[in-house]
C-alpha cells in the first residue's frame, strides 16, 4: 500500500502570495500531479495542515477547486494557519468527523488505519491536543489492533530546531503515553517544519514532511532563527509492506 503526504501548502487567493513571493497554489497543483504519477499508484494523499495561508473563505474555495482535479482521495488536517470554521464551511463532509473540540477521524485502508489528529490551537503557532482529543485517540487505538499511522500537524518538541520547538505540540508527553499504551502505532507523521525529519519517538518512528511551498533554513544554533527561503518543494511517499513502513522524500515538481 502506497500513500502520499503533502504538507504546509499555504494556498493563497489568485494574485496574493505568502512567504518569498511564491505561488504556493501553483506549486501544490504540481505536487498533486507528481503524487498521482507515482507507479504503482497511490491509495490517496494526506495533507497535514497549514492548508492555506490566512485561513480565509476565499483561500479554502481555491483549495476546494484544486482538490476537485485530483483523481485520488485526499484527507485533510488543519494546521496553525488554518481556521476550523472556514475549513468546515468549504469542506462540509469533514463536519461529520468534527468533535466538540476539533477535526479528527479514521480512514480504514485494508490492513492499515490512518488516524487524523487535530492539533490546532486557535491564534497560536504551537499546537495542543487536549484531554478530549487524547481520550478520543485512546478509545480509537483500543478499538482495533490494526497497524495505525497517526497524522498530526505539529511535531513533538524534539526537533533540535529551537525556533520550532517553541511552537511544537504542547502536550507531546501525554500523546506519547497514549501511544505507548497500545502496540498498534507504526508511524507518527507530521508537518509544520517545512523540512524533512526522521526520529524515533514514543517507541515508534516519527517523520516530518517538508512543504510544497517555501522551506525554512536548517539552523541548529541555540539561538537559531526561522528564515524562509524559496527552496525546492517536496512531498513524502509512505509504503506499507504489511510489517514495515518505508518513507521516501521526493521533489514535488
Amino acid at each position: 500500500m502506497i500513500l502520499a503526504q503533502i504538507s504546509d501548502p499555504h494556498v493563497t487567493e489568485p494574485g496574493r502570495y505568502g512567504s518569498c513571493r511564491i505561488d504556493a497554489t501553483a506549486r501544490l497543483a504540481r505536487a498533486f500531479a507528481r503524487a498521482v504519477s507515482i507507479a504503482p499508484g497511490i491509495e490517496g494523499i494526506v495533507i497535514t495542515g497549514d492548508l492555506v495561508e490566512r485561513g480565509t473563505e476565499a483561500e479554502y474555495r481555491c483549495l476546494s477547486r484544486l482538490l476537485r482535479t485530483v483523481r485520488v482521495p485526499c484527507w485533510l488536517l488543519p494546521g496553525n494557519h488554518d481556521r476550523r470554521d472556514n475549513l468546515l464551511a468549504a469542506f462540509p463532509t469533514l463536519s461529520c468527523a468534527a468533535d466538540a473540540d476539533g477535526i479528527q477521524y479514521v480512514v480504514e485502508l485494508g490492513g492499515l488505519r490512518l488516524v487524523m489528529l487535530d492539533s490546532l490551537l486557535p491564534g497560536k503557532p504551537g499546537g495542543l491536543l487536549g484531554k478530549e482529543r487524547l481520550d478520543w485517540l485512546e478509545r480509537t487505538l483500543a478499538a482495533s489492533a490494526t497497524p495505525t499511522v497517526l497524522f498530526v500537524h505539529h511535531p513533538p518538541p524534539i526537533t533540535g530546531l529551537v525556533h520550532f520547538d517553541r511552537s511544537a505540540l504542547g502536550d507531546a508527553d501525554d500523546l506519547a503515553a497514549v501511544i505507548r499504551r497500545h502496540g498498534n502505532v507504526v508511524r507518527v507523521a507530521c508537518g509544520h517544519l517545512h523540512q524533512s525529519l526522521y526520529v524515533e519517538w514514543a517507541g515508534v518512528p516519527l517523520s516530518v514532511c517538508p512543504s510544497t511551498a517555501h522551506r525554512f533554513e536548517l539552523d541548529l544554533r541555540a539561538d537559531g532563527r526561522m528564515s524562509a527561503v524559496d527552496g525546492e518543494p517536496a512531498l513524502q511517499v509512505h509504503r506499507w509492506y504489511g510489517e514495515r513502513f518505508h518513507t521516501y522524500t521526493m521533489p514535488a515538481a
